[in-house]
């Protein structure tokens, strides 16, 4: 993977201080058995006596490594010259420790797992998306790949790394686990598209009320609409039986708020409650009767601005 990574302050102690350390590894661990081991990283560290220091450390990549859901631990292998004799810590366990804990759950870039589901852009030299902004659990990458319909975009960024305020440096509100991401909403006929997909529903919603204020009752950009809260009402039910929670477009308009997009085509409205942006009843060309409201467990599925060109899905 290129590009910058997010990093983190590690610091190494050894004893005695005068020896001369001649490379450093990094090992990783699941049940006391080795399963991965990095290049000599020596050269990117402040070397003094008896302290390694990594102003930046971000662990390398592993190549080849299977996934596992199983955590892991991280143990730091030196070598070193003392007394002119080559010596290591293979039979010491040196783990490195963060806030206390020692064992850390396994994340994998889920863009290189399932690359033909992924949509939107990938600025990995981007101050927040260094590193890359799709790190998954493995039981999400499981549930994304259950269906190829599910497009997804941003997940968590590289060790979940947080903002102050605990929300993930992605700009979200989540995104902070792995186990969170934005999918797009499938088209009318049922079909994923990751082209332009939120701004071809926003417009579809105008299309319609416009004719529909005009006087017309039965037109094309109608149909399409109605199709369209139905397919995606029913896809995004299919779902909640694997899901913690799904938040779709917000049920009123809103504004532009920094970095969202603003909209004022009622996604919402017409995905909840079947209605145009003014509250008129959208109605099936076809049957004649009102779409109407969406009856949802609102444990299950919510509504959140900033939701009109995907949907959001956390799992257990």
């Amino acid at each position: 993977m290129s590009g910058a990574k997010q990093d983190v302050p590690l610091t190494v102690a050894y004893s005695p201080g005068d020896v001369d350390i001649d490379a450093l590894y990094i090992a990783l661990v699941r049940n006391g058995s080795e399963f991965a081991r990095s290049d000599n990283v020596i050269g990117d560290a402040d070397v003094s006596d008896g302290s390694i220091a990594f102003s930046n450390f971000a662990l390398p990549d592993f190549p080849g490594v299977s996934r596992n859901s199983a955590d892991f631990q991280v143990d730091i292998v030196l070598e070193a010259t003392v007394d002119d004799e080559a010596q290591n810590t293979e039979d010491d366990d040196v783990f490195v420790t963060l806030e206390g804990v020692d064992a850390f759950t396994p994340l994998y870039l889920a863009d290189d797992v399932l690359p033909n589901q992924r949509t939107g852009g990938r600025d990995l030299n981007s101050a927040r998306r260094a590193g890359g902004d799709s790190w998954a659990q493995t039981r999400m990458i499981d549930f994304l790949s259950a269906d190829m319909r599910l497009l997804f975009n941003d997940v968590s960024a590289q060790h979940v790394a947080k903002a102050a305020d605990g929300d993930s440096i992605l700009g979200h509100t989540t995104h902070n686990d792995g186990l969170a991401v934005d999918v797009r909403y499938l088209r009318a006929d049922g079909t994923a598209s990751s082209s332009n997909a939120g701004e071809a529903n926003t417009q579809r919603v105008k299309r319609a009320f416009e004719e529909f204020r005009s006087g017309g009752t039965a037109t094309a950009d109608q149909q399409e609409l109605v199709d369209w809260i139905r397919v995606n009402r029913t896809f995004i039910a299919s779902l909640t039986g694997s899901t913690r929670k799904i938040n779709v477009a917000f049920e009123n308009p809103h504004t532009n708020r920094g970095d969202k997009k603003s909209s004022d085509g009622g996604i919402g409205k017409a995905l909840l409650f079947g209605q145009y942006i003014d509250g008129a009843e959208i109605v099936d060309p076809l049957s004649g009767n009102a779409v109407g409201s969406w009856n949802v467990n609102t444990d299950d599925i919510d509504s959140f601005e900033g939701h009109d060109t995907h949907f959001h899905i956390a799992i257990d």
